[in-house]
């Protein structure tokens, strides 16, 4: 047999989904937009200051894509003084937030000082999540056996997966 009140919650129970639901909804109406599809535009657009303000609010708000973007402004100098120390830095928590772009342009700042092992990893890790220039590089790094055992197989393949998907360069490194 059922309660009789069971059907109708107590003052209490009110009260608790009543402040949550208020909760629930202050909290959304707090939450800024997302700056970083406006940053896009504004990029696309030749807006380099608008769109430097948006990966920067991105970025600042935890979105690895923005920090990449950022870091890719800064280290290209477009719209800014180039910065390549602070684009490392912004490649790297690009990376830190999984987005396997940053993790690609990482590996490149770092293999250009000459840190083959760290950059190989970068570079697989870009390539394991699917960014098709982390995984040109990690070939290359195989090609040449920089910061890995060199595997010319390994190297081949990886061309070819990058050139199929998109990375013309990578298509003039497949093996015939």
């Amino acid at each position: 047999m059922t309660h009789p009140d069971a059907a109708h919650p107590g003052p209490a129970v009110l009260s608790v989904l009543t402040l949550t639901a208020l909760l629930a909804c202050e909290g959304a109406a707090k939450s800024p937009p997302d700056p970083t599809p406006a940053a896009v535009k504004a990029l696309a657009a030749g807006k380099l200051t608008e769109a430097f303000r948006g990966f920067d609010q991105g970025c600042k708000a935890g979105q690895g894509a923005a920090c990449d973007a950022l870091g890719k402004l800064l280290a290209e100098g477009r719209g800014v003084t180039a910065d390549p120390a602070r684009a490392e830095t912004l490649y790297r928590r690009a990376c830190d937030a999984g987005t396997a772009a940053g993790c690609a342009n990482l590996g490149a700042v770092v293999a250009g000082r000459g840190e083959d092992t760290a950059a190989a990893d970068l570079f697989r890790r870009a390539c394991v999540d699917g960014d098709v220039a982390g995984c040109s590089n990690l070939g290359v790094m195989y090609g040449l056996g920089r910061g890995v055992t060199k595997d010319l197989d390994r190297a081949g393949f990886l061309a070819r997966w990058s050139c199929d998907g998109g990375d013309a360069l990578a298509c003039s490194r497949v093996p015939k």
